[in-house]
């Protein structure tokens, strides 16, 4: 076995981040949602700038179907298209709670955020594309430093120098 810092983990490409992405969530949308749901319109379009990314538009077309509601994604920089199914569950305080179907079709799993990375003609899941969170590839940076410093220390361990660095970080800011 190696010691503390051995191995190849940090060979590997890291995983695309949902921070990365363009996402669409549902929780955003629910106000035209319940109007379109109450037949008020048969479809509701808009067209959102996406921070962060110049000259990037992701037009929505919401509109009902025969048995329920589609959303129809078009994100023009990347010329992606994706027309997504969209079903209630009613929760125990009442009143209906609105999710995505995930479009790729191993999944079929209701979700209430879809991604869109970079480069991709579909959106999906964050299960389905493959995605981490960027405070995940983060939260073990120091690891090989904690377990040196240790090995300096008689009787330390990486963990008790982690928390002893963390403690006085929260000294000096506090």
């Amino acid at each position: 076995m190696g010691s503390y810092g051995s191995g190849r983990w940090q060979w590997h490409e890291k995983k695309i981040t949902v921070e990365q992405c363009v996402s669409v969530d549902i929780a955003e949308l629910n106000a035209e949602i319940n109007e379109l749901a109450q037949g008020e319109f048969s479809s509701v379009e808009w067209t959102t700038s996406l921070s962060g990314a110049r000259g990037r538009e992701l037009q929505l077309v919401l509109r009902k179907g025969t048995q329920s509601l589609f959303l129809d994604l078009y994100l023009r920089a990347d010329n992606a298209s994706e027309t997504i199914e969209l079903q209630t569950t009613s929760p125990h305080y009442g009143g209906l709670r609105w999710w995505f179907m995930c479009p790729i079709s191993c999944c079929n799993r209701r979700v209430r955020k879809l991604y869109h990375p970079p480069g991709s003609l579909s959106f999906g899941c964050r299960r389905c594309l493959n995605l981490t969170y960027t405070s995940c590839q983060e939260s073990h940076q120091r690891d090989t430093l904690y377990a040196h410093i240790a090995e300096q220390i008689p009787g330390a361990t990486p963990a008790t120098v982690r928390h002893a660095v963390r403690r006085m970080m929260r000294e000096r800011s506090g």
